[in-house]
């Protein structure tokens, strides 16, 4: 079994986001389920940010993800699956409303989190220049892609910027909005997602909410501290909205157990897993689009 190395968790009870002061809210439970390791979920007085306390250190999480650890992924993690193209092109053309001022042929792309490289290899086809950051075992084979941001030269700068999924699982999520605003041109975009703990699933369940999952989730942002960090680190939000993490209503019913042999377990599911859960209360992420201005 995996083992946690606590001389790499250190404690944090100043807000990452702001540097505010926090209290602790709940006790969590570690990702991997064979741990027994308990740690803080604290949350920011200021700007009402979440983290794990204590917090790794950056050079150790990227261990653990190069070693695919069940601390930090779930064990049959093996990158993203493909999406159908016509997801991708809707992806890229909605990107292009926000960057007129340029050919595509013309942009140079960056993703942090690319995972197994399915949206990085169709920006290939249309952009410029692509480059890829991935730290986990699962990283794609290809030119300019990379373990750490640190490796892509400073002499390189982009016009499109994703960093999907990827900032909730850092040590410092406002240092890495700061890189990446360095490797920017300017009127560049960036497009973000993560944890939204003003969902009203996260307010219910707290600790129990289904994002909490240490050490591979650490960070749980509220709309003030995603303000924050964009304008801490020279961004400016120009979009943000809270969505399900599911695409579409049909998903959700077709992803649905309809198995009617135990009705009571059946309406239980019906009820409080489909309809509240995931309907009322199941828009538990954010999606901020920022520019360089």
């Amino acid at each position: 079994m995996d083992s946690l190395e606590k001389k790499y968790l250190k404690g944090k009870s100043s807000c990452p986001i702001c540097n505010g002061r926090s209290k602790v809210i709940d006790n969590v439970n570690t990702m991997n389920s064979n741990s027994f390791e308990i740690l803080n979920l604290r949350e920011c007085f200021i700007c009402g940010h979440w983290w794990i306390d204590p917090m790794p250190d950056q050079e150790y999480l990227l261990e653990l993800y190069k070693n695919s650890s069940e601390y930090v992924v779930s064990p049959d993690y093996a990158g993203s699956d493909e999406l159908k193209r016509e997801d991708f092109e809707k992806f890229f053309n909605n990107i292009l409303k926000y960057l007129k001022f340029k050919e595509p042929k013309e942009l140079n792309y960056l993703e942090v989190g690319c995972r197994s490289g399915y949206l990085l290899n169709y920006f290939k086809e249309k952009v410029n220049l692509c480059f890829g950051v991935e730290p986990g075992s699962w990283r794609p084979k290809g030119e300019n892609i990379v373990s750490s941001i640190n490796e892509i030269p400073d002499d390189i700068k982009f016009d499109i910027v994703i960093i999907k999924d990827v900032l909730e699982h850092l040590e410092n999520p406002l240092e890495m909005m700061k890189k990446l605003r360095s490797l920017a041109n300017y009127k560049a975009i960036i497009i973000c997602s993560f944890p939204n703990k003003d969902s009203l699933i996260a307010k219910f369940f707290i600790g129990r909410w289904a994002m909490i999952g240490p050490i591979g989730h650490l960070h749980y942002f509220s709309s003030k501290s995603t303000d924050k960090m964009f304008k801490n680190s020279s961004w400016t939000v120009i979009n943000k909205y809270s969505y399900w993490q599911v695409k579409s209503f049909f998903d959700l019913f077709r992803n649905f157990n309809w198995n009617f042999k135990n009705p009571i377990k059946f309406l239980y599911g019906l009820i409080v897993r489909l309809f509240l859960k995931q309907i009322i209360m199941g828009k538990d992420q954010w999606r901020a689009v920022g520019k360089y201005r």
